[in-house]
């Protein structure tokens, strides 16, 4: 996983569009991290908010079919 500040990210997205990325964490598991919704809230610093909306809401959305 990418941690948002990583300045490869926007080279990801470039590489395979921002409609192939679901944001992911181990919660609920005991070694997750504990900053994760931090990490979400810092996407917003590098990346529009339709581009997290996709990353973290959308994509998901659709991968799990929900």
């Amino acid at each position: 996983m990418a941690n948002p500040s990583e300045a490869y990210l926007s080279g990801i997205i470039e590489f395979i569009s921002s409609e192939n990325l679901i944001f992911g964490s181990d919660y609920p598991h005991i070694y997750r991290q504990p900053d994760v919704v931090k990490n979400v809230v810092e996407l917003e610093e590098n990346l529009s908010q339709e581009i997290v909306k996709k990353i973290v809401w959308d994509n998901p959305k659709c991968f799990y079919k929900v």
